[in-house]
């Protein structure tokens, strides 16, 4: 071994040292001289101690060694997302019933059952002809039997409970014929009437209400009888509505309809009767949207006559009608109502009409029936019928 040269041993542990600090220099990055090298300055190398000091050190197994997931590319097709339509509303079933929205691609993660159009059931029919571009709250009024229900209609739908309703009404027949005979064009004979009633609900899916009706009734230029004015009290009338079938899910709804009529004696009017008559009928209510389908049916039990002191034959009675709210205040009506007098003849109108609500508790309602066929011996030209109501 020459004189000055290292010891095997001094190389061994020069050796140690070196691994050590490249180790050292591995794991603290690069050396303070390096980074000075490249434009490091003091404010900078301390900031970056302090960020190595304060940075606690990676374990191994933890979530930071596992880097996020790459999900392959999918179409809207593979995935079964409904694609992007701007522009026209889809009806999306998100909320348990159809709503109608704007649909302009999937926002989020798809979860399976969201965002997917309804099919395979009624729906599709019901959404292809009634697809507002939104659903109103629905609002009710009464009738001319004095609850709930279109014009002339009554249906299977009822306020709720403890409401209560007062309604003024005014209406108006032009008769066209009298005891069977065409009037001539100097005859006439009018009625006005004016009911006043109040409705109530006192428990839930039943409704009552009481109607006394005023009229003046006028006839003119009759060859056989004088000229004649009568003004009174026409009837009294108690009626019950009771809901019997309440299907929220369906929309559906069936009524029952019960009327005891109690005529005045000497103001009855010309197709009135003098005796007490008993009414019981059938309503169904099917509701599509904003839309509503609504059909009636029953039969008047006359007991008393007329005013030539024949007998009232008992009346059978049925109706179809159809009501389309466009908006939160107004709805628009249209009635098929047929009535049966037996022997005495029978009548098909078609009634149009509206209801208004003019605010949270006032309604107003309008109709105006027009005789499609009419055999009844006392025919009329036209009638009116409209109503103010405030509800409490």
């Amino acid at each position: 071994m020459m004189r000055g040269s290292p010891s095997p041993f001094v190389l061994v542990g020069l050796a140690l040292v070196l691994v050590m600090a490249g180790s050292a220099l591995a794991q603290n990055g690069m050396s303070d001289q390096t980074l000075r090298g490249n434009g490091f300055d003091d404010r900078m190398l301390d900031a970056l101690r302090q960020s190595r000091y304060h940075e606690p050190p990676v374990q191994s197994g933890s979530s930071a060694h596992i880097p996020p997931p790459v999900l392959p590319a999918a179409t809207a097709t593979d995935r079964d997302i409904p694609e992007a339509i701007p522009g026209p509303t889809r009806l999306l079933q998100q909320d348990g019933r159809g709503t109608a929205a704007p649909y302009e691609g999937p926002t989020r993660v798809y979860q399976g059952g969201e965002a997917r159009e309804i099919e395979g059931t009624f729906s599709e029919v019901e959404n292809f002809f009634f697809r507002p571009g939104r659903h109103y709250d629905r609002f009710l009024s009464m009738n001319d039997s004095n609850v709930t229900g279109l014009i002339q209609m009554f249906t299977g739908e009822v306020e709720r409970k403890s409401t209560t309703y007062a309604r003024f009404g005014f209406g108006h027949v032009q008769f066209k014929r009298a005891f069977g005979n065409a009037l001539l064009s100097t005859q006439t004979i009018e009625q006005i009437m004016f009911p006043m009633a109040v409705m109530m609900v006192p428990a839930k899916d039943l409704e009552l209400s009481l109607t006394m009706t005023l009229f003046d009734e006028k006839a003119r230029n009759f060859p056989l009888i004088r000229d004649y004015s009568l003004t009174g009290v026409s009837s009294v009338v108690t009626t019950a509505k009771y809901r019997f079938v309440d299907n929220p899910e369906d929309r559906l709804s069936l009524a029952f309809l019960f009327q005891l009529i109690v005529a005045v004696e000497n103001t009855v009017t010309r197709i009135g009767s003098n005796g007490v008559d008993f009414l019981m009928g059938l309503a169904m209510t099917k509701r599509l949207h904003n839309f509503g389908l609504h059909v009636d049916g029953g039969w008047i039990f006359a007991n008393g006559e007329d005013r030539t002191n024949n007998r009232v034959p008992d009346v059978g009675f049925a109706g179809v009608g159809v009501d389309f709210q466009t908006g939160e205040r107004l709805d628009w009506i249209v009635e098929l109502n047929y009535v049966d007098f037996q022997n005495v003849g029978n009548r098909l109108d078609i009634t149009p009409g509206l209801k208004w609500k003019i605010s949270d508790k006032w309604r107003y309602n309008l109709g105006f029936p027009i005789a499609l066929h009419d055999t009844m011996a006392q025919g009329f030209t036209y009638r009116l019928t409209t109503s103010l109501q405030f509800r409490f």
